[in-house]
């Protein structure tokens, strides 16, 4: 489904007969009904955001370099302190780097 679809028509069938028409719009997943209002509720585009990527920036600290943003994640390796890391993005208070040339994954900011 993409924006602009038709997702039904208005009526006023079954035992809503003889009432003001109406649409009844619902959502299903796994656990049964999700509340459709997050799926047609516009939401505020957040400002841009300039973000330099130095291509040349070391570590202040060893940390782990975690799968994913954040630390749930779990640790491929230890990146040590003042080893080189190329910064590809920002998530958050997150850096998703590469190291030693082929290793990516997730740095605290």
């Amino acid at each position: 489904m993409t924006r602009g679809d038709t997702l039904g028509f208005v009526g006023s069938t079954g035992n809503a007969a003889g009432g003001a028409p109406h649409l009844h719009f619902g959502i299903y997943g796994n656990n049964g009904a999700v509340d459709p209002l997050t799926f047609v509720k516009e939401l505020p585009v957040p400002a841009y955001q300039v973000f330099t990527i130095d291509p040349q920036a070391k570590l202040s600290r060893s940390v782990p370099l975690r799968k994913g943003p954040g630390t749930k994640y779990p640790i491929l390796i230890e990146v040590n302190k003042n080893e080189p890391v190329k910064i590809q993005a920002r998530s958050g208070n997150w850096l998703h780097v590469t190291v030693r040339d082929s290793i990516a994954g997730f740095v605290p900011r």
